[in-house]
């Protein structure tokens, strides 16, 4: 069985989600780039370079949304994903998630998948929120309702864990058996190594417990 590797399942994941993206209906594609500009990760490069980059301080060179791998949940036409990764105080590295979503009626959705902040805080538990901006609250989406309220609810997740929280947020997007389960087994054929998808079914299995 596989070892569990974010970096290296991000970068599978993400490539699937720009196949599917080049395919996408130049209606669609013209649709995203209203809201997100140049901020899409088009080629596997520029996929690979968010994933790896750190956002510290302000420094978000580079940082593009990530196309998903194509889904068929009813009144989402596609989403996105955006790795944050942070150099907190004392230099602790924190990890989360953006996620924006293109829905039906020319609308858009984004959320924030968060670590648990610095003790004391009332947001100190992983956790999922509205937001109204996105790439590190740099780019307001202007297709998001302003009534919708961004700091809560905060959502509880089981875990603060960068593995975890992704495992949660793509299960978000594509549902369990059929959806997310599905997508890893898919990703993981395509890169000659099948087997490697059975660590993150176990791994999900016990998030889901």
């Amino acid at each position: 069985m596989g070892s569990l590797d974010l970096t290296q399942l991000m970068i599978l994941y993400a490539r699937q989600g720009i196949r599917d993206w080049r395919n996408a209906p130049d209606r669609l594609k013209r649709r995203a780039r209203e809201h997100l500009g140049v901020n899409i990760a088009e080629r596997d490069r520029e996929a690979e370079q968010t994933i790896h980059n750190f956002n510290n301080g302000g420094k978000k060179g580079g940082l593009r949304f990530i196309p998903m791998p194509k889904h068929q949940t009813a009144g989402i036409e596609r989403c996105f994903f955006l790795p944050v990764r942070k150099i907190v105080s004392g230099g602790r590295e924190t990890a989360g998630f953006e996620l924006f979503l293109l829905v039906t009626s020319d609308r858009c959705l984004a959320f924030r998948f968060e670590p648990a902040d610095v003790r004391p805080s009332t947001h100190d538990y992983g956790h999922v929120q509205l937001c109204r901006t996105v790439l590190e609250k740099s780019l307001p989406i202007e297709a998001i309702p302003e009534w919708l309220p961004v700091s809560y609810p905060a959502f509880a997740i089981s875990s603060s864990d960068p593995l975890q929280m992704f495992l949660c947020m793509t299960t978000a997007v594509h549902g369990y058996y059929g959806g997310v389960m599905k997508v890893l087994r898919d990703i993981f054929q395509n890169a000659n190594r099948p087997n490697d998808a059975n660590s993150y079914f176990k791994e999900l299995a016990d998030i889901l417990r």
